[in-house]
């Protein structure tokens, strides 16, 4: 852990929910590594239901039913983060 803390990082997510993201990032990175991070974003998440079978539909309907009122915006990738964190990994 000490020589991945010891380099700059970047840390991303894939996350639908947006209201899940900061929790979501927090679970899946030990505390001293994102404290060291140089960036840390949500890059959203889509999600192609005409791909999916009945059953990953379904679950997919339930969770973004789930995740919001209606009127919600919809899940999408974030590509203003994806600029946000390659412009903090890349300045000099």
């Amino acid at each position: 852990m000490k020589t991945l803390v010891s380099k700059k990082t970047g840390l991303f997510i894939c996350c639908g929910i947006l209201k899940n993201a900061e929790l979501n990032m927090k679970n899946s990175f030990p505390g001293e590594l994102l404290a060291s991070a140089a960036a840390r974003e949500c890059f959203g998440g889509e999600m192609d239901t005409k791909k999916m079978n009945f059953l990953h539909r379904a679950i997919t309907y339930l969770v973004e039913k789930s995740a919001g009122p209606e009127g919600a915006p919809k899940c999408e990738a974030l590509t203003v983060n994806i600029d946000k964190m390659a412009e903090a990994m890349f300045r000099a």
